[in-house]
């Protein structure tokens, strides 16, 4: 607003910025939610069968609930097994392959849909409303018993899982997805604390001098700091 006044769009204009030069304070970073393989199936379980197939694909995929609602089947390619994003949040369209698991659920669905969406409500409109959407999640949610979690945590757990369990480099993640900036990559990996303590025992299971006395078993029994005469 101060740079549309300053241009003089607005109905004042200022000659300078006021707050030039004025430090921004520092928001700190939340932890990010990820979900364990068992609370997937019990949200999956607990949710409607209309419903399951946008949690399999946000669980298989990492794509963003935008993207999910707004998926038609002209760009589900089932014989080169690949979801084609066209729209998406930095503008840069993006290919994802398709798991056999979630192949085989959208086959099953082509077969009896009419909409030109891929995901649809029990009246067959798209999930394009955040009021169905919301509803839809909030229900599997309670009904699961998970204490809170968000449907985006979901996009989290792709990303966290792709690095931390399979190992996967940073450069395919980052094109399955979609994030231009691999800042972003680094705080959605760094939330699997019993990985990281995991990788700081291998460090000391590799030395083997578990058998060896430490320097406090071999210390005098004195105190280490001279008396001044």
């Amino acid at each position: 607003m101060i740079n549309l006044a300053i241009q003089g769009a607005l109905s004042i204009k200022i000659g300078k910025n006021p707050i030039q030069g004025l430090k921004l304070l520092k928001v700190p970073k939340k932890k990010r939610r990820t979900y364990m393989a068992w609370e997937f199936q019990m949200i999956y379980n607990a949710a409607s069968s209309h419903f399951k197939p946008v949690l399999l694909c946000a669980y298989l995929t990492g794509m963003r609930r935008s993207e999910i609602a707004q998926l038609r089947w002209e760009f589900v390619d089932f014989e080169g097994g690949t979801i084609y994003i066209a729209e998406t949040k930095n503008d840069e369209p993006r290919t994802i392959p398709i798991d056999d698991l979630l192949l085989k659920t959208l086959l099953g669905m082509k077969k009896n849909s009419v909409s030109d969406f891929v995901f649809t409500t029990p009246e067959g409109k798209p999930y394009t409303s955040k009021t169905s959407w919301k509803r839809a999640w909030s229900t599997a949610l309670r009904k699961s018993g998970i204490a809170k979690g968000r449907f985006h945590d979901f996009r989290h757990t792709f990303v966290s899982d792709l690095i931390v369990n399979e190992k996967e480099d940073y450069a395919t993640v980052m094109e399955l997805s979609g994030h231009k900036d691999v800042r972003m990559l680094k705080l959605y990996s760094h939330t699997h604390e019993e990985a990281k303590k995991a990788a700081i025992e291998k460090l000391g299971n590799r030395l083997e001098l578990h058998n060896i006395d430490t320097y406090l078993d071999t210390m005098p029994n004195q105190s280490p700091i001279r008396s001044i005469e």
